[in-house]
């Protein structure tokens, strides 16, 4: 009579095959971390340009353009370009961005004034990238 042992468990080869395909998944989920990472931070900066030309453009909403004044011109509340390091917003300095505000009478009508207000930002490949917002206002009485 043969008596065989009854085996329980695993062997060290099938264990290290085990961890070999959970090494590869995990691999393969941490390169997965860097390009998500980026692209949270990518999104975080249009999110902060978007506000900041926002803010602009709400600024000017609070200014007279009527027939007596125009106060949407470039000048030391709007300039026309703001360098890295210059863009702020009351106290807060955002020295990641930068910004330019052009303007156009009579566009696209006599009477109204188009403001265009453009934020830039270095993505993380130090890549330019612009967030533009355009604003028509009209001539109150």
């Amino acid at each position: 009579m043969i008596f065989r042992r009854q085996q329980a468990g695993v062997s060290l080869v099938e264990l290290m095959v085990a961890l070999l395909l959970l090494g590869v998944a995990l691999l393969g989920l941490a390169a997965a971390f860097a390009p998500g990472r980026m692209a949270i931070q990518g999104g975080d900066q249009s999110t902060t340009a978007t506000f900041l030309a926002r803010k602009v453009l709400e600024d000017m909403r609070n200014r007279a353009y009527d027939l007596d004044s125009d106060e949407l011109v470039n000048g030391t509340d709007f300039p026309a370009t703001t360098a890295y390091g210059s863009v702020t917003y009351g106290s807060v300095a955002y020295p990641n961005f930068r910004r330019t505000i052009t303007f156009a009478d009579d566009s696209p009508e006599v009477g109204t004034k188009t403001v265009t207000v453009a934020v830039f930002y270095r993505d993380s490949g130090g890549v330019e990238r612009p967030v533009t917002l355009t604003m028509i206002f009209t001539r109150g009485s």
